[in-house]
């Protein structure tokens, strides 16, 4: 109840006040009624607080995205954004997580296949399963139920092929690029490197008496920063040593006037690649380039796991993989079977046994069903 408060023996308002847990909330009112409806609302909050058993998608999603931010990069934190600003936004701010249910997430990811793409509700769907499975790792009072993310499948898009450039083309564009220009086309295509890491080079990542340079990511699981030393060809170290006589006075190696880090720069490669007559390629057209040339010259695939910086080497196969395509793998096995069956009906059927072709194995016992 609301008591009168004095100060120097006047009165000079109601006090309104509750207890929770050992700590006092308290306010002075103008008038009795205005102290009683203050402490009937406090009472009220309490209760709700006191009622509720989890935390609400607000409260775990500005707890996640507080994590994001420091541990992953600014496009996956914006990703992360997205996903979460669209949940908030379908079942409300103070709805409690276990609330949450499979149709509520259905409706979220149909929309965004339906408005964007599958592939972008692929996307909501990875980044809500992560920050859901983060919840139930950190946050206290978290519901016993599986994720309603999880249950839903994912959506099927047009995957779109890798697109390679040819070698031909880049070297058009190298030969008539100004040297800042061709130098940093060259660092792109001699370190294999993501747009970004290149964007965030600084000198003091390149070893130039051992030559070496340093390529910082966070594509790592953790999303910590991590430096990958990688050899410098005789070209760029030519190339990065010319920039440095020029001076610009920046820790950056490329940078923007008054030192300022590269965001983007979309309208770079295509004015060279018009300039050039050639197609347009991309930052990442490049990487794939990089790592085609180098396959396509026999060299081992633990060379070409280290320059694209992958830690397994599965990655690396897959990625070399989708570069080739299927259509070599397929000649290989089937031209080679065709020329060998070809072989063993000349010479008869009681003739030798011929060879296995790559990748096939033949049944010992009976065959069941043939096509």
């Amino acid at each position: 109840m609301p008591s009168k408060k004095k100060r120097n023996g006047k009165m000079v308002g109601w006090l309104a006040q509750v207890r929770r847990q050992g700590v006092n909330k308290s306010r002075v009112c103008a008038t009795r009624e205005e102290a009683l409806a203050l402490e009937a609302q406090w009472k009220a909050e309490i209760k709700i607080e006191e009622e509720r058993t989890t935390p609400t998608v607000l409260e775990w999603g500005n707890d996640y995205l507080d994590f994001s931010k420091k541990r992953h990069s600014e496009r996956t934190y914006e990703e992360k954004r997205y996903a979460l600003d669209l949940l908030v936004r379908a079942v409300g701010g103070e709805t409690e997580v276990r609330h949450i249910t499979v149709g509520n997430a259905l409706a979220i990811l149909d929309d965004v296949a339906e408005r964007r793409s599958g592939y972008v509700a692929n996307q909501v769907r990875k980044n809500l399963l992560a920050a859901w499975n983060w919840g139930n790792r950190y946050l206290d009072k978290w519901p016993d139920m599986a994720s309603p993310f999880g249950k839903v499948e994912r959506y099927s898009y047009q995957k779109r092929p890798r697109v390679v450039p040819p070698m031909e083309d880049v070297q058009a564009v190298l030969e008539i690029m100004d040297e800042t220009d061709r130098a940093m086309l060259l660092a792109y295509l001699h370190t294999a490197a993501r747009r970004d890491e290149i964007f965030r080079l600084q000198w003091e990542d390149i070893d130039f008496a051992n030559s070496k340079i340093a390529l910082w990511t966070r594509k790592r699981q953790g999303g910590a920063w991590e430096a990958d030393r990688i050899p410098m060809t005789r070209d760029l170290r030519e190339a990065l040593l010319k920039e440095r006589g020029k001076g610009n006075g920046h820790g950056l190696v490329f940078c923007r006037e008054g030192g300022r880090k590269y965001q983007y720069r979309r309208h770079w490669i295509p004015y060279w690649c018009d300039r050039a007559g050639v197609p347009l390629f991309s930052f990442h057209g490049i990487r794939h380039l990089a790592a085609s040339w180098l396959d396509a010259h026999n060299v081992p695939l633990t060379t070409i796991q280290a320059v694209l910086r992958h830690k397994s080497a599965n990655t690396t196969a897959k990625y070399l993989h989708e570069l080739r395509g299927v259509q070599a793998d397929l000649d290989n096995v089937f031209s080679g079977q065709k020329a060998k069956v070809t072989e063993s009906s000349r010479r008869g059927p009681c003739g030798p046994r011929p060879l296995t072709p790559p990748g096939i194995r033949f049944r010992t016992t009976a065959v069941h069903l043939t096509l």
